[in-house]
């Protein structure tokens, strides 16, 4: 049942011991941090207060958090260095098609450009191409645009947001969407950086330049929202090998925060429980039914298999497309003498 109401501070408190799959839990692995629960509030209530669908037929309703998504803005604005700054300064989330990977990503932007007080915060959605880079910056700009609170502290332009100083009206803090086809140009800081759906960057440029320029700041951060791929030369893979050494405690990176919701290779693609596993807004923003009509052109069309598998259920398949699956290959037998040296 989807939540109709804001959280609590006492619920938001309870999300720090909040385990992600997998078992990991940065209050586990806190260390000498500490969990600010007023910051957590804030960006966990930042949705319901300030924005609203703007598609389907929940348009014009806000967006109120699903337990997992307020788990992981509460866990990556709410945690605290001893020197205040936020802990986190990657996130790799990955999650299926229709989990509201957009949403969260509108909700994350509103918190780094208009809740933190940051000096000339320049905040960038990349994505692969400027289609897709519009997915997050169309929305958000329909949002800015309804709300009388932002858009008083905003100038909305076509391909940029600007906030300003309510005191001096000057700007302190900017929006854009890029794109890998769009040459971004090497300089500046980010202050934040989302990625949406990284699996589809053509390369590790734009990653590599956005990445390096953060250092410049001390609390800048960096999201990674994406779906899984099949290019294991890949920076998404790279990060998400990343992701699995940190939550399964092989590789120990506490600036790095890993949420990956997928079946696991052995799991049997067909079976609804395997379904429910990887998508953790079943029942919100994506029914069963739909999971199962998939699953069944799946079934009936090979080459759709590895869609399904990495579109709906997050298992980083090895090619993108699927002629004939390995079970009716192997009926197959051996090899036929008649064919030998014959043109293929």
């Amino acid at each position: 049942m989807t939540r109709q109401r804001c959280w609590t501070r006492r619920e938001v408190e309870e999300l720090q011991d909040w385990k992600f799959p997998g078992g990991y839990s940065a209050h586990g692995t806190r260390g000498d941090c500490t969990f600010d629960v007023d910051a957590a509030l804030l960006a966990v209530n930042v949705g319901p207060q300030f924005l609203v669908h703007v598609k389907g037929e929940k348009g014009g309703t806000p967006l109120y958090p699903e337990d997992w998504q307020a788990a992981a803005y509460a866990t990556m604005f709410g945690y605290k260095r001893p020197d205040k700054r936020r802990r986190y300064r990657i996130v790799y989330l990955e999650v299926p098609r229709g989990n509201g990977k957009s949403t969260m990503c509108m909700v994350i932007v509103a918190v780094l450009l208009y809740i933190d007080d940051e000096p000339g915060a320049d905040i960038f959605s990349a994505a692969g191409t400027r289609d897709q880079a519009r997915e997050v910056f169309g929305p958000f700009k329909m949002n800015i645009l309804g709300n009388e609170d932002l858009s008083g502290i905003s100038q909305v332009y076509q391909n940029s947001i600007t906030r300003l100083d309510p005191r001096t009206g000057l700007p302190v803090g900017g929006y854009k969407a890029i794109s890998s086809d769009a040459n971004f140009q090497h300089g500046g800081s980010p202050w934040g950086v989302i990625f949406d759906e990284l699996h589809v960057q053509p390369n590790r440029d734009l990653w590599d330049v956005l990445h390096t320029g953060k250092i410049k700041r001390r609390e800048s951060l960096t999201v990674a929202i994406t779906t899984a791929g099949f290019d294991r030369n890949s920076i998404c893979y790279e990060q998400r090998r990343t992701a699995e050494q940190v939550r399964d405690g092989i590789y120990s990176d506490a600036e790095f925060l890993p949420i990956i919701y997928a079946a696991d290779n052995d799991d049997d693609w067909r079976k609804p429980e395997t379904w429910r596993k990887a998508n953790p807004n079943i029942g919100v923003s994506i029914t069963e039914e739909d999971l199962a009509k998939e699953c069944e052109r799946a079934k009936q069309i090979p080459a759709y298999e590895n869609t399904f598998k990495r579109l709906h259920l997050d298992i980083w398949t090895e090619q993108e497309a699927r002629w004939l699956p390995m079970d009716k290959w192997k009926l197959c037998g051996g090899s036929l003498p008649e064919l030998n040296g014959k043109a293929c």
